[in-house]
């Protein structure tokens, strides 16, 4: 749904193409995974592959969850952490006409929120006048008697998202769950279960696959044509895993299906998917080789593969050099990651997977307002809107919101205190049924949207109206995915996107302010490139494979007592909703190249590249990118200021940086080289521009020189428009100081030979020296300095600056405004000796992949230290292998930047959760 439909029109769809997916898992019966619309009987056929699968980490678990614990304790018995104000949370805001909200993401206290908890439990106010001393007395001697007993059977009674638990924790353990949930702190081992602990052994990888489910790819299934039950065999409800497949091929067997306006950016292409996530559907978990789910889908033919999880720790680090490795040996694979949502922690603020140098790392701009009001906000209401009536409408049974007798119970709780408030008188409500009995008529008739919008206005501090519409408070007790009255109402969300595009936030090609930025801890550029991800509209999981969702909105009742059908689109925003945007983007590059479109601007599969290197679609996605624009906003301590630009007692403010401003040396290390729009790099027959490309050969050494002489007919200006330089760079050694092994450097000089007019010799990356960091540089048509003047011939020149590893392979992408001849040759450094002028005659863009071993080369490695403990990071990426998904669907995340107006739900994914565990 993002985007235009011009590359489908001209035929490139993802026809032929293969793209893994490593994610919470995939809705398998949606209808754009389904073989056929409708036929159950023929979508069940699809093996899975159930070998080498998830083991439960015990051993690794148990040792993090103590050392979490220690982390907890520590802080919960002083009085300082407590009090101190840190990033994150939630926080309750007076406005000066003496109304409040809760707001989040704020920079607040322990303290401070675990308050607000239990004010919202208890509706007693005076909860918010604890000091972090009474809090400490509470809370210290529980975490101190669990760390000396080792006892984390109290740590998983606190996790929200155990129900059995939550049923009798007291309400001032129930605040501290919910603070610890907002914070993303826990110290329970979520890899296993209360029951199977002390049994299971640590997960050793030396398993293979031997079954057909495992090796061979089921080309007879229509989407998903293989799925590697690693953690689990579905998608919880609204998965993040299910919305990522549906934005990179996603399509419904029906061509002309409503639902097909949403399908993904590569409607022809096939999947093959790696379940990443057990039952509880957040968190990423990976085999001890992370690169073997790459590995796994590049056996089965997946070219491209997808990744919208990561940590925040942005080093080089022992994924990132198996990443790097995995594309090394296997020279036709590119590896996507999320940039990640820790962009309003400023700069250098992405983690340890995007750090690798041979993957394309993505990060988040937003779309046009004009998509945000007529596709998202829809998209949105009505997947709230289902929710509620799944609460609240299903009278016959008694529904997953009411399963633990929970929701009852602080429903009556919470309206008990909001009408004693009011001075109204309030029966509690006798049961689940006589709940929804009130409450299902108002989200039913006609009026259904004025009145959600009336919950999500409630006003708890000057409360007028029913006492009993005061239930938004409850999404604030772990109630948001029951209750989402926020998501519901069109009108909140609304508003809030135009106040947002009034500041200059949103808009087509602004970059997202959640969007992790660069640079890398090395000082390479990074992110890559951006693409949409701004509440994207997508594939919605509904945890059921008996049903289909192939109605974008969901349908109304069926009958009396019942919810309908449920919606098949959900709006999610975040990185993760923008990398496989840009992975069906590359699949279409894909498809370009080696149906031969390259040459004529025609498709000619006789000329078409066999194995197109991941250099070149790498190359081709940056050749691709136009300048993006809006202004970045972050949160800096007081101290960080001017001052008295920011006030002491504020402790943080934001802070803007206009990309607009940034020169380009500047704007490229922080949000990369820009917008993803593949029609400005890709050239067809009668467009204005022409593209050439060199691929995988030659293969340079130390000193040599690949140069590429273009002679340009009718040329204005510089001609050349950008070159681009990708090589695929051999893996550097954990927490190396420098990653770059093999340095390449590119130039461009142009001439303009009527008037004897030389332009500047520009270097790769438009800086005053070479680059010596990164394996990607770019030139553009400023770095020239041809003024007004047409280059009649310009020189691409490809050296191998200082080659450490075996010949270096690269690929080169160079876009022009005018038709040029082309002559290649290859100055070798050791061969000048004897044979300075030695010539190699290449033909452009007809050039064979190539597969190198990866040699290792001695760096030093740098270990980081934990604050409280000391750990090798190897081996906590092998003792815990998860990752925190980049992606959510809630409001208090995306539209937090509006937080001082809107009184904003804690919905269950959610960008900032820190979980450790999951990071």
């Amino acid at each position: 749904g993002v985007g235009r439909r011009f590359l489908w029109d001209k035929g490139l769809d993802g026809t032929g193409q293969v793209i893994g997916i490593h994610d919470t898992g995939l809705d398998r019966s949606h209808c754009f995974f389904r073989n056929d619309q409708g036929n159950t009987t023929a979508n069940d056929t699809l093996k899975l592959c159930k070998e080498c699968q998830f083991s439960n980490y015990y051993e690794p678990s148990r040792a993090y969850a103590l050392w979490a614990l220690e982390g907890l304790n520590a802080t919960f018995c002083s009085v300082e952490r407590l009090g101190k104000a840190s990033h994150g949370g939630q926080k309750y805001v007076r406005f000066p006409n003496g109304t409040g909200t809760i707001a989040r993401p704020h920079n607040v206290s322990f303290a401070h929120e675990l308050n607000l908890y239990l004010t919202v439990l208890t509706g007693n106010q005076s909860h918010l006048q604890r000091s972090p001393q009474e809090i400490s007395d509470i809370y210290c001697p529980k975490f101190a008697t669990a760390l000396d007993a080792e006892d984390l059977d109290f740590c998983c009674k606190l996790d929200p998202k155990n129900e059995t638990a939550q049923d009798v924790l007291p309400t001032h353990l129930r605040a501290l769950a919910l603070t610890l949930l907002s914070r993303g702190r826990t110290c329970c081992p979520t890899s296993l279960t209360l029951e199977n602990m002390g049994e299971v052994p640590f997960l050793q990888d030396n398993c293979t696959f031997t079954t057909d489910a495992c090796t061979k790819r089921q080309t007879e299934q229509r989407k998903v044509q293989a799925y590697w039950a690693f953690a689990d065999t579905n998608d919880k409800r609204d998965g993040h895993g299910t919305h990522v497949s549906g934005s990179v091929a996603g399509s419904a067997a029906t061509p002309g299906a409503a639902i097909n306006a949403y399908q993904g950016m590569a409607p022809k292409a096939k999947i093959v998917f790696s379940d990443a996530s057990r039952k509880r559907g957040y968190g990423v978990w990976l085999p001890v080789d992370e690169a073997k789910v790459m590995k796994w889908a590049y056996d089965l033919g997946a070219r491209i593969h997808t990744n919208s999880w990561g940590d925040s720790s942005n080093t080089y680090e022992k994924g990132s050099q198996m990443f790097d490795e995995a594309v090394y040996e296997r020279k036709d694979l590119l590896i996507l990651f999320a940039a990640g949502n820790d962009g309003d922690q400023g700069y250098a603020s992405l983690g340890s997977q995007p750090n690798s140098k041979n993957v394309l790392t993505v990060g988040a701009a937003s779309q046009p307002l004009e998509y945000e009001l007529q596709d998202a906000v829809p998209a949105r209401a009505a997947a709230g809107r289902w929710e509620l009536k799944s609460t609240f409408c299903e009278m016959d049974a008694p529904g997953r919101a009411w399963a633990s007798g929970r929701l009852l119970v602080d429903i009556n709780s919470v309206l008990g205190a909001v009408c004693h408030a009011m001075n109204q008188t309030f029966h509690p409500f006798s049961s689940a049924h006589a709940a929804k009995h009130h409450y299902c008529p108002k989200i039913s008739d006609e009026n259904w949207a004025q009145y959600v919008c009336r919950v999500n206005a409630f006003n708890f501090t000057a409360p007028t109206g029913d006492c009993r519409d005061g239930l938004r408070r409850l999404a604030y007790a772990g109630h948001s995915r029951a209750l989402p009255f926020r998501r519901a109402c069109a009108e909140t969300s609304e508003s809030s996107l135009k106040r947002l595009e009034a500041k200059g936030l949103i808009g087509e090609r602004r970059m997202a302010w959640f969007s992790s930025r660069g640079p890398t801890e090395d000082g390479r550029i990074k992110p890559d490139v951006s693409a949409p991800g701004y509440y994207v509209v997508s594939s919605r999981a509904d945890a059921n494979m008996g049903t289909e969702q192939c109605a974008p909105s969901g349908t109304e009742d069926e009958g009396a007592g019942q919810a309908g059908k449920e919606p098949g689109l959900l709006a999610m925003a975040g990185t993760s909703m923008a990398t496989p945007i840009t992975a069906g983007s590359v699949a279409l590059v894909r498809q370009y190249y080696t149906e031969g479109w390259h040459l004529s601007g025609r498709r000619n599969t006789s000329a078409g590249l066999e194995k197109p290197s991941a250099a070149l679609l790498k190359a081709t996605v940056i050749a691709a990118a136009v300048p993006v624009q809006g202004t970045l906003e972050f949160s800096r301590p007081y101290d960080e200021f001017p001052d008295g630009a920011c006030p002491e007692q504020e402790k943080f403010c934001q802070f803007q940086d206009p990309v607009d401003q940034m020169d380009t040396e500047a704007r490229r290390m922080v949000v990369g080289f820009g917008f993803l729009h593949l029609p400005s790099a890709l050239w067809f027959e009668g467009d204005s521009h022409r593209l050439y490309v060199i691929d995988s050969t030659p293969r340079l050494q130390s000193e040599d020189v690949m140069t590429l002489k273009m002679r340009f007919v009718n040329a204005s200006a510089s001609a050349i428009q950008k070159a681009v330089l990708v090589w695929t760079d051999p893996p550097a050694m954990e927490s190396a100081s420098k990653t770059l092994v093999n340095d390449l450097d590119l130039t461009v000089q142009c001439y303009d030979e009527s008037w004897g007019t030389i332009g500047k010799l520009a270097l790769g990356n438009g800086g005053a020296e070479r680059d010596t960091r990164n394996n990607v540089e770019v030139v553009e048509s400023e770095d020239l300095a041809m003024g007004g003047d047409a280059a009649s011939r310009c020189e691409v020149r490809v050296k191998g600056a200082n080659v450490n590893v075996g010949k270096q392979d690269f690929a080169l992408v160079v876009l022009t405004n005018a038709t040029a001849t082309l002559t290649v040759t290859v100055t070798r450094a050791k061969e000048n000796r004897t044979d300075p002028w030695r010539i190699i005659i290449i033909v452009a863009s007809v050039m064979g992949s190539l597969s190198i071993v990866a040699i290792g080369i001695g760096l030093y490695v740098i270990w980081r230290k934990w604050k409280k403990r000391e750990y090798d990071r190897h081996i906590m990426h092998e003792m815990l292998p998860a990752m925190e998904i980049f992606g959510s669907g809630s409001d208090e995340d995306v539209l937090s930047i509006e937080n001082e107006e809107d009184d904003l739900e804690d919905d269950e994914d959610i960008f900032d959760s820190d979980t450790h565990l999951n990071r």
